[in-house]
């Protein structure tokens, strides 16, 4: 059985992951944040082209408050799957994508203890 290194915490409705790609850097993708812990997160996104390939810049924020905003989030993708199960020709996809943190600075390590204690709903079990 899997045991994970860190709590993780529900996030509450309002909560977002907005990244961007190398690939199309003036078109940043906006996630709903769906869990979150002091060492990565996951969130759901529609994927209209393509999905995180190529991701290059990770925030996240609280609606599109810039004072509960956590910038330049060093990360790599842990999976980024479709939830739909099944291909749908030509149309979007609704897909979940879980990222772990890199290197935290001590200023974005303060932020996301904030940020969790602020915008989730609880403790995960298991």
């Amino acid at each position: 059985m899997e045991t994970r290194q860190y709590k993780r915490f529900k996030a509450m409705d309002g909560a977002l992951a907005v990244f961007s790609s190398t690939l199309q850097p003036n078109l940043p993708k906006l996630g709903r944040l769906l869990d979150i812990s002091a060492g990565g997160l996951a969130f759901s996104y529609t994927a209209r082209g393509i999905q995180t390939e190529g991701a290059s810049s990770l925030r996240i924020s609280w609606h599109d408050d810039e004072l509960s905003t956590i910038e330049g989030i060093p990360f790599k993708i842990v999976y980024d799957v479709d939830l739909s199960g099944h291909y749908r020709l030509g149309l979007p996809e609704d897909r979940r994508c879980g990222v772990q943190f890199g290197d935290l600075t001590a200023e974005q390590s303060k932020q996301l203890v904030a940020f969790i204690r602020n915008y989730s709903r609880g403790e995960i079990a298991g």
